[in-house]
């Protein structure tokens, strides 16, 4: 084999978005061991020889939250010559989505201390971790506008204005009502239900479902 052909191990990055007290997150880790020590950083791991890479993504998900998602996807590969004191290592980002049900963060495997982070509260991340977040945060907007993925951020039954106030979240600006009604009609298939909200003050809103 030619010396200057490239050994290199594979991680896989994984950007796990939730949406808590009206605000997009992501879940970081605190790396307790070389490189980077005591940075933040994506959780991740390397790619064994008998895995494919959806099943380390899985994992690594699962065992920062003790969870398996309805949605976990790749995004993009990430093979900056030197992005790894470590040496040659190339990672495929994936991004998942949580919602806001209570996760138990477990961070077992590494003893990293894992938190979820507000999106506007992102300092320094260890490697290239910024850029990967950012892009998976582009990726998360552009995929939204053409399929429904954003359910997985919602309870089952919503009502239209928890979906516009979702979506203003992870746009990160408002939406005119009128303009709203288009943005739906336009990228998600949704159904009025005959329930209506419970326990309000106001006049109870209509409940709406993903068809």
């Amino acid at each position: 084999m030619p010396k200057d052909i490239a050994q290199a191990n594979i991680t896989i990055d994984v950007v796990i978005f939730n949406i808590i007290n009206y605000q997009l997150h992501i879940l970081l880790v605190q790396r307790a061991t070389p490189p980077y020590h005591g940075f933040q950083s994506l959780p991740w791991w390397f790619v064994k020889r008998d895995e494919q890479l959806q099943q380390t993504a899985t994992k690594v998900l699962y065992r920062e939250t003790g969870v398996f998602c309805d949605y976990i996807q790749s995004f993009g590969i990430f093979d900056e010559v030197h992005r790894d004191p470590r040496g040659r290592i190339i990672s495929i980002g994936y991004y998942a989505i949580l919602d806001d049900t209570t996760i138990i963060l477990q961070s077992w495997a590494t003893q990293d201390r894992a938190s979820f982070v507000p999106m506007k509260m992102i300092g320094t991340l260890a490697f290239d971790h910024n850029s990967i977040v950012q892009k998976a945060y582009e990726q998360l907007q552009k995929d939204i506008q053409w399929s429904d993925i954003i359910k997985h951020f919602l309870p089952t039954y919503f009502t239209i204005d928890q979906l516009k106030k979702y979506c203003e979240i992870i746009y990160n600006r408002p939406f005119e009502k009128r303009n709203f009604t288009k943005f739906i009609s336009k990228n998600f298939t949704i159904k009025k239900t005959a329930q209506k909200e419970q326990y309000v003050a106001h006049r109870p809103a209509s409940l709406y479902r993903f068809v």
